[in-house]
């Protein structure tokens, strides 16, 4: 017997969908320009790069910053709560992310699999395709990374108490970011439909680096989905078992 999918499932690939809609299938930035406007005048790239990687821990943690592991739990109104563990090897270049039921997704190199109560099924290219988008548009992905470079600002009026910024990372573009340049810190995301993500709740985590917590998807006024990061881990072995060829 088919079952209609949950409210949780449908808002959850909803939102993964428009958060990798400008992964690397995005075009060049002219198309972007097209679609957001740049303000005239404002801040320099450079310098709220610098108060990014700053609001983050520092170029020097950044840089010092080998692998990412998280749980995050998501919840949905009048939905049960899910939550992952994902870790990302960024000197190894490494994912594995491991849902609640156990079932483990991993690439590495050639191998992209799912072991599944002990029978490996290898993944799909859309799997493959948002794990590793997951990784690459990660915040401490992104900033660590030296060729990193920012297209803005940019006019949104919606939403006038950040300055937006689109990241581009070699092929890898992000949605735009609301950067508050007081602090430094990423406070929204926003999505084509006009959705956007409200980040918040920043706290020192590990080897002087902070992350936010908390994030909230909104739909005008109406909250769609809310996700919590947990106990994070850094530069740390896989907290879950993996094979040798993984991590060894």
């Amino acid at each position: 017997m088919l079952c209609k999918p949950s409210i949780f499932k449908l808002l959850l690939v909803s939102f993964i969908s428009a958060l990798f809609s400008f992964n690397a299938d995005a075009k060049d930035t002219e198309q972007l320009n097209a679609k957001y406007k740049k303000l005239a005048d404002g801040p320099s790239a450079e310098l709220v790069k610098n108060k990014l990687r700053e609001a983050f821990g520092g170029e020097e943690a950044l840089q010092g910053l080998r692998s990412f592991e998280a749980k995050l739990t998501i919840s949905v109104p009048q939905e049960p709560t899910k939550s992952s563990r994902s870790f990302y090897s960024f000197a190894r270049k490494t994912i594995a992310k491991q849902d609640a039921d156990g079932s483990l997704s991993m690439l590495k190199g050639q191998h992209a699999i799912k072991l599944v109560n002990e029978n490996v099924i290898r993944l799909s290219r859309k799997e493959v395709k948002s794990l590793a988008g997951n990784m690459k548009l990660n915040f401490f992905y992104l900033l660590r990374n030296k060729h990193l470079k920012l297209i803005g600002p940019l006019d949104i009026a919606e939403h006038p108490n950040e300055s937006w910024w689109i990241f581009k990372l070699r092929k890898t573009q992000s949605p735009p970011i609301g950067v508050d340049l007081k602090s430094g810190q990423i406070r929204k995301l926003l999505f084509d439909d006009g959705s956007y993500v409200v980040e918040s709740n920043y706290q020192k985590v590990s080897c002087g680096l902070n992350w936010p917590l908390n994030f909230t998807v909104f739909k005008g006024n109406s909250v769609q989905l809310q996700g919590e990061f947990s106990d994070i881990r850094i530069n740390q072995s896989p907290s879950f078992e993996t094979p040798l060829w993984f991590y060894p």
